[in-house]
């Protein structure tokens, strides 16, 4: 049986660490890690398709920064809308470059380890504290979060 050389084993094992780490996702083409906006989200529920950008994840809802359309002189403008979206009302869900397993559907509750992902690609992945909410809905002319509803 021979010895393989010092020098051939470590280019090997440096080989099989630089493959080993070109695999997932990289900050550079992954655009929720390029600035502070939240995953982009496309959410369907029995009423209603919404997208926009996800805002923050709690234990029973998403809330979303919704893109709405808003009638005035004849036009329709994009307006954004925050709305507070329960999991029992989802019945399918997109997140960009968030891959398929992670989804939210059936009216289901995700299970913690998706929770967990979607929350730290989400603008606020601590929460939104009773201030820095008030201070977004003012932003948005809105005195509550808005629902399901259209």
């Amino acid at each position: 049986m021979k010895v393989l050389p010092m020098r051939l084993l470590m280019v090997m094992v440096w080989f099989a660490a630089a493959v080993g780490c070109a695999f997932g996702p990289k900050a550079r083409t992954f655009r929720p890690a390029e600035g502070p906006a939240g995953v982009e989200a496309r959410l369907t529920t029995s009423d209603a398709e919404f997208s926009g950008e996800l805002i923050e994840v709690r234990s029973d809802a998403l809330v979303l920064l919704s893109h709405a359309h808003a009638t005035g002189r004849g036009t329709r403008a994009p307006e954004l809308v925050l709305r507070l979206i329960p999991f029992t009302t989802v019945r399918a869900s997109r997140f960009e470059q968030m891959g398929s397993n992670i989804t939210v559907s059936d009216g289901r509750a995700p299970d913690h380890r998706v929770r967990e992902r979607l929350r730290l690609v989400s603008r606020f992945p601590h929460g939104l504290s009773e201030p820095v909410l008030s201070q977004l809905l003012a932003k948005y002319g809105q005195t509550a979060l808005a629902g399901v509803q259209r």
